[in-house]
């Protein structure tokens, strides 16, 4: 589970990102 959580962070991360800007732009437009 340590390896499968060590992938899903980065991934899980970038998610949350894209997401935020997603949502900043969309508050923002």
């Amino acid at each position: 589970m340590l390896r499968d959580k060590r992938g899903i962070v980065g991934i899980e991360a970038a998610i949350v990102l894209i997401a935020f800007v997603v949502i900043a732009a969309a508050l923002a437009g």
